[in-house]
């Protein structure tokens, strides 16, 4: 396999509105530390993939389109070939529309396209030879933020594919865990790329040859750290266990000889759910009794309640897009997804596909929080008022399904010769046969 690596700094120059916490006080005072856009390039025979991540909360669906587009037609990939993730640290500026959750600077996000741009230039301009080398670490970090519910899961998996050099040196790193990047609290306001960041940072540090490390992000929709604080040395222990666990696994690294490279790509119509004006009022004074009246949630449902019964009364759109994308990557398959996905989606995943199958999320986009059915019966901020802050009206309770049998189906489709993967790839919006479309995901004792 050959492989290009890049990175480039992208911490804002100036002042910005920080992402992630409605509670925040506006805007940020300065840098803990600094954020990075990364980009590798893998070439395999002919096939490609440009996979570009940055140290930012995420993007949203249109955005990322148009940069995969616009790099697509440059570098003469197919679009399915370039991939945009996220770590969705929230204490970077913001690059999604959330409401009330800080302002996008149009400055900055020029900024961001074109040094996304210039990384992914870099990356794809000089590809060399690697070998490749795997193992599953473990980290006990991640903690099930709902509590003690019947649908509590957690992920502790912390895979770590490395690309050496003959001579031993590294060219690049990919590692993975599911949890969000909160251990900064909203008291904090300076420019962070939390743990995460963190991590890939110390890491580069600690091997031979300083590689660019990819810390991408899993299905963690429902898990945080244990605790959060707007003091940095938290978020740096934090940061240093997951670099523990990270070495630990590179040191146990066996060499792969499966160098596989494929990708699929589909676009899946998910429904809404439609409210009625009164389950729309019912729904903004519920959010308020939640929050006790913050003024600053306040202000955000105000916004949200206004848009729901302008858009109900002119016709609210009853389905939003999603983006799933299956990647064959040496001995891994990965299903990344365009939102916050629950962690029951590695797992179910991985006991139909195989141990060495992970989620990665925030990819592509972010519609918002993709939650199991069961979830929607327990109730909770992840379906309950998130939506309000992503958009208008929430995801209907089969999107997690239907989200797992396209993937499930894309991820098989790389197993098949080309002619047998184009026919047995399910059209938009049609059940795969692979796994039932209510398929319920299995179940993991709570976490500790």
């Amino acid at each position: 396999m050959r492989l290009g690596a890049s990175q480039e700094i992208i911490t804002p120059f100036d002042t910005v509105e920080l992402a992630g916490y409605v509670l925040r006080e506006q805007p940020s005072e300065g840098v803990l530390d600094d954020l990075y856009a990364r980009a590798l390039f893998f070439q395999e025979g002919d096939a490609r993939l440009l996979w570009i991540h940055a140290d930012l909360i995420g993007f949203s669906r249109p955005w990322a389109l148009a940069l995969r587009q616009s790099l697509a037609e440059e570098l003469g990939l197919g679009v399915h070939e370039v991939i945009l993730t996220a770590t969705h640290t929230h204490s970077g500026p913001a690059t999604l529309p959330l409401r009330g959750c800080g302002q996008m600077d149009e400055t900055y996000m020029a900024f961001l396209e074109d040094a996304l741009k210039g990384v992914a230039r870099r990356a794809a301009a000089n590809p060399e030879e690697v070998n490749l080398f795997f193992a599953e670490g473990f980290s006990p970090l991640a903690k099930d933020r709902r509590g003690d519910k019947p649908s509590a899961h957690v992920n502790h998996q912390l895979p770590v594919l490395s690309f050496r050099r003959a001579d031993g040196s590294y060219v690049a790193v990919w590692a993975n865990y599911g949890m969000h990047n909160v251990a900064l609290s909203w008291e904090n306001r300076l420019v962070s790329g939390d743990m995460a960041g963190h991590a890939a940072r110390m890491l580069q540090q600690r091997l031979q040859g300083e590689p660019v490390v990819m810390w991408t992000n899993g299905a963690c929709g429902n898990v945080n750290p244990a605790a959060s604080s707007a003091l940095p040395k938290l978020m740096q222990g934090y940061g240093d266990s997951l670099v523990i666990a990270a070495m630990d696994a590179i040191r146990r690294s066996q060499p792969v000889g499966e160098t596989t490279l494929a990708v699929a790509e589909k676009a899946v119509a998910l429904d809404l759910e439609i409210p009625t004006a009164e389950e729309i009022e019912q729904a903004y004074a519920a959010t308020l009794q939640r929050a006790e009246g913050h003024p600053r949630v306040q202000r955000a449902m105000d916004e949200w309640r206004e848009q729901a019964l302008a858009a109900l009364a002119e016709g609210a759109p009853a389905q939003v897009e999603i983006g799933v994308q299956a990647i064959r990557l040496g001995p891994l398959r990965l299903a990344a997804i365009g939102a916050e996905v629950f962690s029951h989606m590695m797992e179910a995943l991985r006991a139909i596909l195989g141990f060495r199958t992970y989620v990665v999320g925030y990819a592509n986009g972010v519609v918002g929080y993709l939650a199991p059915r069961a979830v929607y019966d327990e109730g909770g901020y992840e379906v309950e008022d998130a939506y309000k802050y992503y958009g208008l009206f929430r995801l209907a309770p089969d999107s997690y399904d239907r989200v797992y049998d396209e993937a499930l189906a894309l991820i098989q489709s790389l197993e098949m010769p080309p002619e047998q993967a184009e026919a047995a790839t399910p059209s938009e919006g049609e059940p795969s046969e692979a796994a039932p479309s209510e398929s319920e995901p299995p179940q993991e004792a709570p976490a500790e």
